[in-house]
């Protein structure tokens, strides 16, 4: 099937209709085995919620063990064997991968605001430790994030 930039109107709809049609038979495959559904009861969702409602609203700022703990009413050790069973990652790698997340989206949405200032409006107190972290997550560094962002959203 050949699609032509130069379409208008209802020809380019029913372009785009076919565009979707052809998705919609895309044999899908998980590109990782290791990925499985979580089933949660509606305790532990409400448990989960807690965390999830903490970590979104505070990320910025330190956030303990104890804390997190607190709020899923376990001790700190069982909050991370809970935590880990549950998501495949530790609490402190589901939280830096948060804050790494908002710092994306602060560096690709001022061009003002330094990797610097991203970096601790995001919770990060140490530079070379976010940039080490934004790699690791992003594999790529924070300014060639920012750039390759803005050559492609120059438009």
């Amino acid at each position: 099937m050949a699609f032509r930039k130069n379409k208008k109107g209802l020809d380019r709809f029913i372009t785009f209709l076919k565009i979707l049609k052809l998705f919609s038979k895309a044999n899908i495959k998980t590109i990782s085995s290791t990925v499985t559904k979580k089933h949660y009861t509606d305790n532990e969702g409400k448990r989960m919620a807690g965390v999830f409602e903490l970590v979104m609203n505070d990320f910025y700022r330190d956030i303990d063990l104890k804390e997190v703990a607190d709020t899923a009413n376990m001790t700190p050790n069982a909050f991370c064997r809970y935590f880990k069973q549950r998501t495949n990652k530790t609490f402190f790698q589901f939280l830096t991968e948060v804050r790494i997340e908002n710092s994306c989206h602060i560096l690709s949405k001022d061009r003002d605001v330094s990797i610097a200032e991203a970096s601790y409006a995001s919770g990060f107190k140490n530079l070379s430790n976010f940039n080490r972290k934004f790699k690791k997550i992003k594999g790529t560094t924070p300014s060639e994030f920012r750039k390759n962002y803005m050559a492609v959203n120059f438009f």
